[in-house]
């Protein structure tokens, strides 16, 4: 659903390279940020609940191509079909 909404505007609008991976499960989002190479990287974006916003952040903020680099905003709703 967040994809649904989203990714337009990060493509088409914004004109950004976006590259989705969906998490299944506790720890998924963990794993899938210590698997990234963050090199070219200039943003990680964290769609989803408590847990996934969570485990990316404490991964991502671990990583030190990524230190200092997060800008944390407050949940925003997004528009529903």
């Amino acid at each position: 659903m967040a994809s649904e909404a989203l990714l337009p505007i990060l493509r088409d609008a914004a004109g950004l390279r976006v590259t989705v991976h969906e998490t299944v499960s506790r720890g998924h989002a963990e794993r899938l940020v210590k698997a990234l190479d963050l090199t070219d990287v200039d943003m990680l974006a964290f769609v989803g609940g408590d847990g996934t916003v969570f485990e990316g952040l404490q991964v991502g903020a671990a990583e030190p191509l990524m230190v200092g680099a997060f800008v944390c905003c407050p949940p925003q709703p997004y528009p529903s079909s």
